[in-house]
């Protein structure tokens, strides 16, 4: 007698649904690549589409106010933004330093904003990472805002979704210093530092000896005075920046190192994706008239921290060195990044 599997049909065999799922597993092999680059693609996508708001408030912002740069304008002698009721009204004085004013600038916008006092944080210039706080004040945004970090910026993604432990300084909190509760309000995204200082000399910002460190200018009534206007070729110079190439795979690389290659807002408002060593070197502001060019001491902040980036590779020996390129153009906001050789600086 004779069995039937089924009327008209015939059952898979071993070898066949093996050979199927064989197939099946082949196909996702061959697809989750393309999976994971779409994806990618598409945080970058976003991460342009950001910064491309920042170059549409950039000029709205200098619309409103006679064709300035946004940046801390709070001194010692101008401090009528700030309320009477805020916890730093009554810290300024006479020999306020305008780094000092900008910090208090700052807290006071995240108090504004955010609804807490991130307290002193000690000696820092909040121009580097925290501009973008005048223009989220601007902008009436509330704090902490998503689109000022890029969405490959994991660290602070998750310290914006931490702020409890970072207003208490709980021992939960993996940053319970005092001074590092300003982290969840910073940005992924850097101004230049012509953008906010003078293209060189004694009262510009000046390199400090590593990527993290900066010399203050020597003089106050320096800062924040910066126009579009100053800015000779819109096109082929860099706004705003990632301190960071975070789109090219696995691996995140300090935007310095010359195949380093992540979006950048151009003073046009457009927005690009340029490796720097295509462009021009930089050079330290605080010695203008010298031929040679800036190089940077990347060095990252060390486990359990482990908030930069550990890879480690450059232009130079030892490997951690890498050139200053866009952050540092050489003749400032007169001076040009892409599409063009590099202009001398010929005084402020």
């Amino acid at each position: 007698m004779k069995s039937r599997v089924g009327a008209g049909g015939r059952a898979f065999t071993l070898i066949e649904l093996l050979v199927v799922i064989a197939i099946i597993a082949l196909l996702i092999a061959l697809l989750l690549p393309a999976l994971g680059k779409w994806k990618q693609t598409g945080r970058t996508i976003v991460c342009e589409v950001q910064m491309k708001q920042y170059g549409t408030a950039t000029h709205s912002y200098a619309a409103d106010y006679q064709d300035k740069i946004f940046s801390f304008t709070v001194t010692a002698n101008r401090y009528d933004s700030i309320a009477p009721n805020s916890p730093v009204y009554s810290l300024f004085n006479p020999n306020t330093s305008d780094l000092d004013a900008a910090h208090y600038q700052a807290r006071d916008i995240v108090w504004r904003r955010a609804g807490w006092d991130i307290g002193d944080q000690g000696a820092w210039i909040p121009h580097i990472l925290y501009t973008h706080l005048v223009l989220l004040d601007y902008m009436s945004i509330v704090l902490p805002a998503k689109f000022v970090v890029c969405p490959e910026d994991t660290n602070r993604l998750r310290w914006q979704t931490q702020v409890e432990p970072f207003r208490d300084g709980t021992p939960t909190s993996p940053f319970p210093q005092p001074q590092r509760s300003r982290w969840p309000f910073g940005s992924s995204y850097q101004m230049t530092v012509s953008s906010f200082g003078p293209d060189g000399g004694p009262n510009s910002v000046g390199y400090g000896g590593m990527h993290r460190l900066y010399q203050n200018p020597s003089a106050n009534n320096v800062l924040g005075k910066r126009k579009l206007g100053d800015v000779n070729f819109p096109s082929g110079k860099v706004q705003t920046f990632d301190g960071y190439a975070r789109h090219m795979g696995k691996r995140q690389y300090f935007y310095a190192y010359q195949d380093a290659k992540a979006p950048m807002l151009m003073f046009d408002q457009s927005v690009l994706q340029r490796r720097t060593g295509d462009g021009n070197r930089g050079f330290d502001p605080s010695n203008p008239y010298s031929a040679g060019y800036l190089i940077i001491n990347y060095d990252p902040d060390d486990p359990p921290n482990n908030w930069e980036p550990q890879t480690i590779r450059g232009d130079y020996a030892p490997e951690n060195y890498a050139g200053g390129y866009y952050q540092w153009t050489r003749a400032g906001l007169k001076g040009v990044d892409f599409s063009g050789g590099e202009v001398p600086f010929r005084g402020a």
